[in-house]
């Protein structure tokens, strides 16, 4: 079937599909948006900063966690028989908690090299690394591998629902940044819980393997490390601007990045439900995956465009609402600094389009460059102007990003100037009908991460 042939094929499982895979998991990363919401009119300026700062530290050590561990564990579980299936989950569990434990040492060092030593922050940091372990430890990644898809959507409702009616009654009794990582916690156990009955013998508690665990170290280690730099990436505005301004300004930063991250559930999930697609596109028709992810970067790139647009024009009411009056002087900051979406959503479409093709060294290399690029020019921008609006620097590193991911891309042989005409590939309702065939054609899936 030709592209232009997609015009007689209904794009309806696309949605069924988004709607099975993605509502569980849009509504869980939402709540992460909504509890620095509820913390900024509950709590200060100076308490907000201290949880931005644990949050950004924690965020970076599950990159390495999640970041290789769960895709790894995921296309392994989804191959493998049903008596291996408990090993596998047994031993993506332990390989974590061996990260985490690595992690918390190297946590609390450069939380003393930023600077913040004193008993509330490291209190916050340790609250928060209890909550990682137990995000961390969820069988979100297990339920997605076994195809349960709407069972894995439900875990996520129900954690994010949790997360939002724990919080405020905490903070009504107990008006502490500690409480933040007290609700994550707690609704963080109660999904496992649920995901654990649901999984039934899969979830049984048994150690690790060590071969498995040498088995599974490489690959997830390797896809981790792009995970820990791409966090490092968006945290570092906020970890620099620590180490040069006040801790209200901290606070504006991380809030404000909270909120433009807000928009990464909507592309995350998008993307989430393209890659199967992706993948046997690229490996059985390679012109024709290239046509897709083509496609597909346009749409999401057009798509993000309009949303930053509407953003950016409500900003002055937006940031307010949410967060609270205290933090309305941030407005004109947050609406300077929400078009780095556009960039970012270029090179997470490409960057999806490698990894379906099994190609996770570029992504390394471009996010360790972009990484070492950005500590250099945020640094150097809050040391030549240690204010909040030095953050605007982000712009050219994820501008950068785009660019090197492009030209790693093109050289993978996972992009390339259409085939087809104009009119064809912007035609909004051609990426559903060349996903919609892909499904229905069957093809083989790309060699495996």
């Amino acid at each position: 079937m030709t592209v232009r042939g997609f015009a007689a094929v209904r794009p309806d499982t696309l949605l069924v599909h988004l709607i099975a895979i993605g509502g569980g998991e849009l509504v869980f990363r939402l709540t992460q948006l909504l509890t620095v919401a509820l913390a900024g009119w509950f709590l200060g300026m100076a308490d907000l900063g201290v949880i931005g700062i644990a949050w950004s530290l924690t965020a970076i050590a599950m990159g390495i966690v999640l970041g290789g561990s769960d895709p790894i564990g995921t296309h392994r579980l989804a191959v493998a028989s049903p008596e291996q299936r408990a090993r596998i989950i047994a031993d993506v569990a332990g390989f974590k908690l061996i990260l985490i434990v690595a992690a918390v040492p190297i946590l609390f060092t450069v939380q003393m090299a930023l600077g913040y030593e004193d008993a509330a922050s490291r209190a916050q940091l340790l609250a928060q690394v209890c909550s990682m372990t137990l995000i961390s430890l969820g069988y979100s990644w297990a339920l997605c591998g076994l195809g349960r898809f709407y069972e894995q959507g439900l875990i996520r409702l129900v954690q994010g629902i949790a997360t939002l009616a724990l919080l405020p009654l905490l903070l009504l009794v107990f008006r502490s940044p500690l409480v933040v990582p007290m609700a994550e916690a707690a609704a963080a156990a109660l999904a496992i819980v649920i995901a654990r009955h649901r999984l039934g013998p899969c979830a049984r508690l048994s150690p690790p393997s060590l071969a498995g665990l040498r088995d599974l170290a490489k690959p997830a280690l390797l896809l981790g490390l792009a995970g820990v730099v791409g966090t490092v990436i968006w945290q570092m505005p906020v970890l620099a601007a620590a180490h040069w301004v006040s801790i209200e300004e901290v606070s504006h930063l991380s809030v404000l990045f909270r909120l433009i991250l807000g928009l990464h559930p909507f592309l995350h999930v998008t993307l989430q439900t393209m890659y199967p697609s992706l993948a046997r596109a690229l490996a059985s028709d390679p012109s024709q995956g290239r046509d897709m992810v083509f496609v597909l970067t346009l749409h999401a790139c057009g798509a993000m465009t309009a949303m930053v647009a509407l953003l950016a024009g409500v900003s002055d009411i937006l940031v307010p609402t949410i967060m609270g009056p205290r933090f309305a002087e941030a407005a004109p900051l947050f609406r300077l600094l929400v078009p780095v979406m556009v960039p970012f959503t270029i090179t997470t479409a490409m960057t999806s389009a490698l990894l379906a093709r099994g190609q996770t060294r570029p992504i390394v290399y471009v996010a360790t460059a972009t990484a070492v690029m950005e500590a250099v020019a945020c640094n150097a921008a809050f040391w030549l102007w240690p204010a909040a609006p030095s953050a605007l620097v982000f712009h050219l590193v994820l501008w950068g990003q785009a660019v090197l991911t492009g030209i790693a891309a093109r050289r993978c042989g996972v992009i390339g100037w259409p085939t087809v005409t104009w009119d064809v590939w912007l035609n909004p309702r051609t990426l559903g009908r060349m996903i919609h065939r892909e499904r229905v054609a069957g093809a083989p899936h790309s060699e495996p991460v």
